[in-house]
């Protein structure tokens, strides 16, 4: 490699030039290695430092400088002597390589800070000083009149060395190019600096030494430069401290280094030295001294204001999302309403379904870019009135102001769920993400207050979460069922224990033949005191407590031992269960299937699971896992609520589906809306395309039935042909449909 060749030579160079006897030899010597390692040094930083090209050109003009300097002492008379024409070189070199360290980078960031060279500067001018003081006045007579050119180099080296102590405490200097160039500079520096110490008392072995430390440096410089500086990615680069800091021994060394000055005053009128051979120095400095001092006091201030602005922000911003957090959120809907006389101000809390079946199947790394796309998403409906905010865990908030009325919170409500249930691929895996958002609306009547509004979009949330679409916005009479809900989420257990669940069943009509072949499951509680209460009543609330696992295993033994009965009396109906997103991935449910099949006596072809499509896209993968199980005991799987989600027909057709229940809101209207009637035939003609059965929900009328019999449809349940009954009424109702079956079928 060329920069181990160059340091190989340029060793060997710097070994010759001590041993060779005559003084002309060393000076054809020195000069040979100085100018390889100028060539060397101009070749490697256009080569190696292609992201550094002003600290390149710099270092380069600087060595190049020292060298040049170096050659108009050496056709000097007196070598030794100050105030020749190669001083103005020397202090360019230093000049140019100071600004080559201050501008270099790593990882697109700068090795050394601005607070780093202030502090360098005052060592460099306390340090200084006292080399002044002790070296440089003591030895005037042989430096003769040009105090002022030692008073520089002793401080321009001092500021070197300083500069070069943070270069190699740096974390981002750590590599072979800049510690192998930190280590050449500080050689030259101290080198230079006991040059005026060393000047006589050796005589020429003292010059020897210093101009090979000067040349090893040299040699050393090109090295550095020839070994590749490594590009690092500026987000894997050591970042900076986030808190602005002045460590103890930083703080001693400063202290020390300001000091200086009056002590050196004291010292100066103890020897009885006339003030005007040092005042001026003394002066100067601390002038110089103090400059500095307040530029660096600056510097912190400027920082620690930054800083305080950053925590302000952080306080007030989710640092997932990057969006406001529930402290911003809430004084910025306080201002609204303030300003807004508490009119036009809208609240949305949008929830994300399921969202914790997403942190337990993936991890909670593809939650939080999950939780970051929505976050993007929702924001992406907004307009310039508009605000989005993320609560904590899967709440997200919108706030819209001013003006906002009903129409356009919920046109936004239903922007959002659109935007947010489009398919989100994160990596490799593909979500089906669907939200359920509540809605609250200020008032200048109530005038409720920020705190209030976030507690009513949360229950319009909530009555959101039993209804489609999961929409709601908020009405008094929620105050009242929030009550209600805290307390059968309390009474869920003693139901369960005291046997208050009751399963109803709701007949299935096979349009071709007129009979029934079969009933859906439905759940209900038969509650001492709030009478009969639907599913939507109480599930949510199980689901929160834990006791959905105990709900799934009493409605499956309830209705495999009900279906066992029926077909011990003749008759061979099928049972329909339907599963939530939480059975789907439950991994233990197929084996919990077949323990109750096995104890009911029944095969698995009488029992057909129903699942929504949005269930069934929360975890895809899992769902067609626990599916195909189900399938293996001969059980068919239909998908509910068809029409109400968003799956693909790519995701359908890798379902193991043999049924397709069309969503009663497009039956219901069927004969009356010619849209709702053009979804019906499309999913009819769909499904004889995917070789599964369809059956119609909701039919409320019989020229419904017979629209759908006209279309083709494979079978219908609604409550025109039945509703929803005890198992004791099955049977006989079953009878009394079948008997109908010459005007049916």
């Amino acid at each position: 490699m060329a920069w181990t060749r160059v340091l190989t030579l340029g060793v060997f160079g710097v070994v010759v030039y001590v041993v060779v006897p005559s003084a002309w030899g060393q000076s054809v010597v020195y000069y040979s290695v100085a100018a390889l390692a100028v060539v060397s040094i101009g070749l490697g930083t256009n080569a190696n430092w292609p992201h550094n090209i002003l600290s390149a050109r710099l270092f380069t003009a600087g060595v190049a400088s020292w060298v040049a300097g170096d050659v108009v002492v050496g056709f000097q008379e007196d070598p030794n002597a100050l105030g020749s024409v190669a001083e103005p070189l020397y202090i360019a070199g230093y000049i140019a390589i100071i600004c080559a360290l201050a501008t270099v980078t790593v990882g697109g960031r700068r090795v050394i800070r601005t607070a780093e060279l202030l502090e360098s500067a005052i060592v460099a001018v306390g340090v200084g000083l006292a080399s002044w003081t002790f070296v440089v006045v003591n030895r005037s007579p042989e430096i003769g009149g040009n105090t002022w050119a030692a008073v520089v180099y002793t401080n321009l080296d001092v500021f070197l060395l300083a500069i070069l102590g943070y270069f190699l405490l740096s974390r981002r200097s750590r590599t072979a190019t800049l510690g192998l160039t930190a280590v050449a500079l500080t050689i030259m520096a101290v080198s230079d600096y006991a040059s005026y110490v060393l000047l006589d008392p050796l005589g020429r072995y003292s010059e020897t030494a210093t101009n090979a430390a000067w040349l090893l440096s040299y040699v050393l410089m090109a090295a550095a430069v020839l070994h590749p500086l490594p590009r690092i990615d500026p987000a894997k680069a050591p970042s900076a401290r986030v808190m602005p800091s002045l460590p103890a021994w930083r703080l001693v060394l400063l202290t020390f280094a300001v000091s200086i000055a009056p002590v050196v005053m004291v010292i100066e009128l103890v020897r009885g030295l006339p003030v005007e051979v040092w005042g001026w120095v003394v002066v100067l400095s601390s002038a110089v001294l103090t400059l500095l001092a307040s530029t660096r006091a600056y510097v912190i201030l400027r920082d620690l204001r930054r800083y305080a602005r950053k925590v302000h922000d952080s306080a007030r911003t989710d640092l997932l999302t990057g969006l406001a957090n529930r402290l911003s959120l809430t004084e910025w809907v306080e201002e609204l309403l303030d300003v807004h006389d508490h009119e036009g101000v809208a609240l949305l809390v949008v929830d994300l379904d399921r969202f914790s079946h997403i942190n337990e199947t993936f991890g909670y790394g593809t939650g939080d870019r999950v939780l970051t796309e929505v976050g993007a998403r929702i924001g992406s409906t907004l307009g310039p009135n508009g605000l989005v905010g993320r609560l904590g865990g899967d709440e997200f908030v919108v706030v819209l102001a001013p003006e906002a009325r009903h129409d356009t919170a919920v046109s936004t409500a239903r922007a959002i769920r659109r935007a947010v249930g489009k398919e989100l691929r994160v990596g490799d895996i593909e979500l089906g993400i669907e939200v359920t958002v509540g809605i609250a609306l200020s008032s200048s009547v109530l005038r409720p207050s920020a705190e209030v509004l976030f507690q009513r979009a949360h229950l319009a949330m909530t009555e959101a979460e039993r209804r489609q679409p999961r929409l709601a916005v908020y009405n008094r009479s929620m105050d009242i069922d929030r009550h209600r809900q805290l307390r059968l989420m309390s009474e869920i257990p003693k139901a369960i224990a005291e046997q208050e669940l009751r399963l109803f069943y709701q007949p299935l009509l096979d349009l071709r033949t007129g009979r029934v072949t079969g009933v859906e499951t439905l759940l209900r509680w038969q509650h001492p005191v709030d009478g009969l209460l639907c599913p939507g009543d109480f599930l949510p609330s199980a689901e929160q407590t834990g006791m959905l696992p105990a709900i799934t295993s009493f409605v499956l033994r309830e209705a495999f031992s009900q279906c066992r009965r029926w077909r011990d009396d003749g008759r061979d109906l099928s049972v329909a269960v339907n599963l939530s997103v939480r059975n789907l991935v439950d991994s233990t449910l197929s084996e919990q299937v077949r323990v109750e099949l096995s104890r009911a006596g029944i095969p698995g072809s009488a029992v057909a699971f129903e699942v929504t499509e949005s269930d069934a896209m929360t975890d895809p993968t899992k769902s067609i896992e626990t599916l195909l199980s189900l399938r293996e005991l001969g059980s068919s799987i239909s998908v509910d609520d068809y029409g109400t989600g968003h799956s693909s027909l790519a995701y359908l057709s890798s379902l193991p589906v043999q049924q397709l229940k069309i969503d009663r809101s497009f039956v219901t209207t069927m004969t009356t809306d010619p849209a709702n009637a053009a979804i019906v035939r499309s999913t009819v003609d769909l499904a004889r395309g995917l070789g599964v059965s369809v059956l119609a929900e909701g039919v409320e009328d019989e020229a419904t039935l017979v629209a759908l019999r006209g279309l083709g449809c494979d079978a219908a349940q609604g409550f025109h042909i039945a509703e929803p009954m005890p198992a004791a009424a099955v049977l006989s109702t079953v009878s009394s449909i079948e008997g109908r079956s010459g005007v049916l079928a």
